[in-house]
């Protein structure tokens, strides 16, 4: 993770069929029911790639949670304000986030 971001997609291999991993800041690691609106602006990325704008990834994270596209973001800004006011600034080479992927094999 760069440092601000909250939350990243990593592929699991070379084809889009492997999956993905989507990496969240530790701060929410006990926090679970504020990931929703982190994951779900990464996935627009990670489906549409340069097709899809911020706009779109707001609209798409608030449908899918049932709540106004301002909440959706909103919700997104406190918590990265959050991160911005603690100094809680992920590392990505000397710590590990948080993995919410499915454990199928």
């Amino acid at each position: 993770m760069e440092a601000g971001e909250f939350a990243y997609p990593r592929p699991k291999g070379e084809r889009p069929e492997a999956g993905l991993t989507v990496f969240v800041h530790p701060r929410f690691a006990a926090q679970l029911d504020r990931v929703p609106p982190l994951v779900l602006h990464q996935l627009v990325a990670v489906n549409y790639g340069d097709f899809v704008s911020p706009d779109d990834a707001e609209t798409f994270g608030a449908s899918v949670l049932g709540i106004p596209r301002d909440a959706s973001y909103h919700a997104r800004c406190e918590l990265a304000d959050e991160l911005a006011e603690t100094g809680a600034i992920y590392d990505r080479a000397r710590s590990s986030a948080v993995r919410l992927t499915p454990t199928s094999s």
